[in-house]
């Protein structure tokens, strides 16, 4: 198939920067382009470059990953260590007893190590959990929201993880993304919480923007730490059950964020290790009790998304619900600009400096 030269042009600069886009020969010139400029220099989280690709560009992607055996050893760990839950929705990382989240923990990770060895060879599992959802009618949803900060951004990727260990959809509590979000803001989520730059505009990402992600039992949804996130309400009578982890690059010490004065725009970064999280259940202030180790400050100000920004991320109703199925076919959706200006974008971003000649395509 004859492709134009600046489509061999936008593979050449894919190459340099050693990014993977699979299929690209089914990808229009634009859809290439808008690929190439959505790339963040960050090291690769997934084995896998098809993965990877669509990791780093939607801030999350669906793939299979327990077998049916495992979704039951997860599913019989949870009903042998857990009562009714508390409320209509519980993470048992609000236990209060440190030794049940140990037993969850060193359970799960029996099942899930073998899988993040060979699918994230460079990272390490810092946080596991269940994350339930009673049934009832009238329930409500879990809204969009981003969670806490595990590492500096700046630097390293965190990524979460949602495995179902029942199929989950709009009914029973499947969860909802905003695609590209990832993108948006480098907001630090703070213990606290501390403001974001999306809290004028909630009802219209909740509404317009956010997409619901159907899975079926075993499938796992990684996510960006950044990536906004909820879930649909449980209507259904049944409760619904998921295993939740964190990963942290090899070597990466995990940290958390506090806000100690709402008024404040100072942020404590404290240096924690996962065991330690284990025996504490409730949001962190000052004077911080031993094993959460202060390393600095930080002072952020959430800046505002501009109403451009948030109409550019509208959808249309057809799109909000399974939008993972075809992702090559959808592009991050802030780059909503003409195809003149994404080629000006591109030409003026990858223009060699002086002296400075690129290498042929081989």
């Amino acid at each position: 198939m004859q492709r134009s030269g600046h489509h061999g042009i936008a593979l050449y600069h894919l190459r340099i920067r050693r990014k993977n886009l699979p299929n690209h020969e089914n990808l229009s010139i634009e859809n290439l382009l808008r690929y190439v400029l959505t790339q963040e220099d960050f090291p690769p989280v997934f084995a896998n470059p098809v993965t990877e690709s669509h990791f780093t560009r939607d801030g999350y992607v669906v793939t299979p990953f327990f077998e049916e055996s495992e979704v039951a050893a997860c599913r019989k760990l949870y009903f042998d260590t857990m009562t009714e839950p508390p409320g209509d929705f519980f993470t048992t990382g609000f236990l209060p007893d440190g030794e049940p989240r140990r037993k969850v923990k060193e359970g799960l990770e029996t099942i899930i190590a073998p899988h993040v060895a060979s699918l994230m060879p460079t990272y390490s599992t810092c946080v596991r959990h269940f994350i339930v959802k009673r049934g009832r009618p009238g329930a409500g949803p879990l809204h969009l929201h981003q969670d806490f900060n595990f590492v500096d951004q700046s630097v390293h990727r965190a990524v979460h993880v949602w495995i179902a260990l029942a199929d989950v959809d709009e009914r029973n509590g499947c969860l909802t993304v905003l695609p590209g979000s990832h993108r948006l803001a480098s907001h630090i989520s703070a213990m606290g919480p501390n403001a974001t730059p999306y809290d004028p505009y909630r009802r219209i990402l909740e509404d317009d923007c956010k997409v619901a992600v159907p899975m079926k039992a075993g499938e796992a949804l990684f996510f960006d730490e950044r990536t906004l996130h909820g879930s649909c309400p449980n209507t259904s009578p049944d409760l619904r059950i998921a295993m939740g982890a964190v990963f942290l690059p090899n070597g990466v010490k995990q940290r958390l964020y506090v806000e100690d004065d709402a008024k404040s725009p100072i942020l404590d970064i404290l240096e924690v290790e996962s065991e330690i999280l284990l025996n504490y259940s409730t949001l962190l202030r000052p004077p911080y009790p031993a094993g959460f180790k202060k390393i600095g400050t930080v002072e952020y100000r959430a800046k505002m998304l501009s109403p451009e920004v948030v109409q550019s991320l509208r959808r249309a109703p057809a799109a909000r619900i399974g939008a993972h199925a075809n992702p090559l076919g959808r592009i991050a959706s802030q780059w909503s600009t003409s195809f003149e200006s994404i080629w000006d974008r591109l030409r003026r971003r990858f223009q060699p400096h002086p002296g400075q000649t690129p290498r042929p395509n081989r």
